[in-house]
């Protein structure tokens, strides 16, 4: 999420303030180093004239895109510019500096077309592609507020069950169309209507596909699981896959790079995307028995 966003993601009153850093504390306790998060805590305390926690979480979210990427940098070092008197502030500024000095340098991909650049070998590491990230549901769930498809308590109820969901779901996949749908929210397939209109992402029914195991092993099943996207069938060299965010443009990014192929993207249930991940699962399970 850009700081713009993140700005714009913080409510008006003082009142919705101190809600919104309520639910995103409980997300940094889950989450200490999601940085869409200490992005927004630190322009909330901001807001409401907190300078030392705003910094406290200046720093820290500085210090995860040091560690990560230099994408957020130069938003960093703008918000950091209000503490340039202070020796932290002005150590971080040179390390961000020098970090965006290393990925300027960094040798670009040639040109080529969008879908083969996209589907190049991934930079990160499979350990990466594969953890869930709050933020990316964290997103989803604020434009369906801004679209008034969610109101602020339901907003806010959403940000406390992802959370929830997130710290005791290892091995389950976890999103705000789970949450919704779990929830029997009343505005569920309309949501889903909106989302497949805007994203230009139709719907589809798993539950009428029989999964084919070659299809499925395209993404390996922690990404399926952890980042919410399922290949379901095959047309040619080009694969069907289902989404469970369908604005998450970083996943349609990692899968592309993942599969090394033209895909195609769905939006599914959260219920069948789940029933067919157990299939995928059990199939696993049952070829490493028989090979013991």
């Amino acid at each position: 999420m850009s700081a713009d966003k993140n700005n714009a993601a913080l409510a008006t009153s003082e009142d919705d303030i101190l809600s919104a850093i309520s639910a995103f504390e409980k997300i940094v306790e889950v989450m200490p180093n999601d940085r869409n998060s200490l992005a927004i805590l630190s322009q909330a305390y901001m807001q409401i004239g907190d300078l030392t926690r705003a910094f406290d979480y200046l720093i820290r979210w500085g210090e995860e895109v040091l560690r990560s990427d230099a994408g957020d940098a130069a938003d960093v070092m703008d918000r950091l510019s209000v503490f340039k008197d202070d020796q932290r502030a002005s150590d971080l500024v040179r390390r961000l500096a020098l970090r965006m000095e290393g990925a300027v340098k960094a040798v670009a991909p040639p040109p080529q077309a969008e879908v083969a650049s996209m589907a190049q070998k991934p930079v990160a590491s499979a350990e990466e592609l594969n953890v869930f990230r709050i933020s990316e549901e964290l997103s989803l769930a604020w434009n369906l507020m801004e679209a008034d498809e969610l109101t602020q308590d339901e907003y806010a109820s959403v940000v406390q069950d992802l959370s929830e969901m997130s710290a005791s779901a290892d091995h389950l996949s976890v999103s705000v169309l789970h949450v919704l749908e779990s929830r029997g929210f009343k505005q569920f397939d309309r949501i889903l209507s909106s989302l497949s209109r805007d994203c230009a992402t139709p719907f589809v029914s798993l539950s009428s596909y029989e999964f084919q195991f070659g299809i499925m092993a395209r993404l390996p099943l922690d990404f399926c699981v952890h980042r919410g996207a399922l290949a379901f069938e095959r047309i040619g060299d080009e694969l069907l896959v289902a989404v469970l965010n369908p604005q998450n443009k970083s996943v349609r990014r990692d899968v592309l790079a993942v599969t090394g192929c033209r895909c195609h993207f769905f939006l599914a249930l959260p219920s069948e995307f789940d029933q067919a991940v157990g299939r995928y699962r059990e199939t696993l399970a049952h070829g490493a028995q028989l090979e013991a």
